[in-house]
C-alpha cells in the first residue's frame, strides 16, 4: 500500500470513528436531555390543560351560580308578589267589601253570599266563599273579572249559570243568577307577619 492511500485510509477511519463519535454523542442527547426533556414538555402541557379546563370550569360554575342567583331572586319577588295578595283572617270584612263594591261597579246585583269554615293547610289555610250574583251576562262578568282584579289570592272553583227568564237592568237584556264557588286563601290568626 502507498503512502497516500495509506494516508487516505487513515482519514476514512478517522472520518467514520468521528461519524460514530457523533452518532454515539446524538443518542446520548437524545436519550439523557431531548427525550426528558420532552417527557416534561408533555407533563407540562398536560398540567397545563387541566389548570385551563379548571379555569373554564370556575368560570362556568361562576356564571351558573350568577344564573341561580338571578333565578333565586326572581322566585323570592315572585313568592313576595303572592303573599302580598294573601288575606289575613283579619281581613276577611275587606274582602266582603271589596265584592260589594265589584257589584256596585259591575251592575250587578248582589244577591247572597256565605263564608264557609277555614280549613288549615300550610302555608296558607283556604275559606270556601259562594257568591250570589244577578245582572246581564256582561255585568256578571264584569262582577268576577272586579272580584279577580281586587288583588286578593281567590281561587274560582265553580260557576252555575241560572237565566232568570225576566229582564235585567238592560231592558230587553235576559237577567241572569250567578253562583261564584271560590277559595279565598288566608294567613290564619297568628300566622305570617301580620
Amino acid at each position: 500500500m502507498s503512502r497516500a492511500a495509506s494516508t487516505r485510509s487513515r482519514a476514512w477511519m478517522r472520518l467514520a470513528a468521528l461519524a460514530a463519535g457523533f452518532l454515539i454523542a446524538g443518542y446520548l442527547v437524545n436519550e439523557w436531555i431531548l427525550s426528558p426533556m420532552s417527557g416534561r414538555a408533555a407533563e407540562l402541557a398536560r398540567r397545563l390543560d387541566i389548570v385551563t379546563s379548571k379555569i373554564g370550569s370556575v368560570a362556568e360554575k361562576g356564571e351558573t351560580l350568577a344564573s341561580l342567583r338571578r333565578e333565586y331572586e326572581r322566585a323570592r319577588e315572585a313568592l313576595q308578589d303572592v303573599d302580598s295578595t294573601i288575606t289575613r283572617e283579619t281581613g276577611l270584612p275587606y274582602f266582603v267589601r271589596d265584592l260589594e263594591r265589584a257589584a256596585s261597579a259591575s251592575g250587578a246585583a248582589l244577591q247572597d253570599l256565605s263564608i264557609g269554615t277555614l280549613t288549615a293547610s300550610s302555608p296558607y289555610s283556604e275559606i270556601p266563599v259562594t257568591v250570589k250574583v244577578r245582572g246581564t251576562y256582561r255585568q256578571v262578568q264584569a262582577f268576577l273579572d272586579r272580584t279577580l282584579s281586587v288583588g286578593r289570592t281567590v281561587s274560582v272553583k265553580g260557576i252555575h249559570l241560572l237565566s232568570t227568564g225576566g229582564a235585567g237592568d238592560m231592558g230587553s237584556t235576559q237577567a241572569i243568577d250567578a253562583t261564584f264557588s271560590m277559595v279565598l286563601y288566608v294567613v290564619p290568626k297568628g300566622g305570617g307577619d301580620g
